[in-house]
């Protein structure tokens, strides 16, 4: 049995693939606010920031190779494209719980 793999899954509900690695993900579970998670993502292929759009869904798992988790699904409120260096960018992906 090989050994487990930690893995992260973001899925943009209506879009086929994220063609973009992940570089960070952050998911705040609040009891009196809004959950919110946000995601950063290494474009370097300036795709994702062509894609990713405001009021898409998106769900979040995280877990094993042998166990995964779903931790997150919400709405997309907020895509900031910045320069990462010499033609490379990031994107950073805000969304709020559906309950938002």
């Amino acid at each position: 049995m090989a050994d487990d793999v930690a893995q992260a899954s973001v899925k943009l509900v209506g879009i086929a693939d994220t063609v973009s690695s992940v570089e960070s993900i952050d998911v705040e579970d609040h009891d009196t606010w809004i959950d919110r998670a946000r995601v950063v993502f290494d474009d370097s292929k300036a795709l994702a920031s062509q894609i990713m759009k405001e009021a898409t869904k998106v769900q979040i798992s995280l877990g094993w190779s042998q166990e995964n988790a779903f931790v997150f699904e919400g709405v997309v409120m907020d895509v900031k494209t910045e320069a990462k260096g010499q033609a490379d960018q990031r994107v950073t992906l805000t969304a709020y719980d559906v309950g938002y």
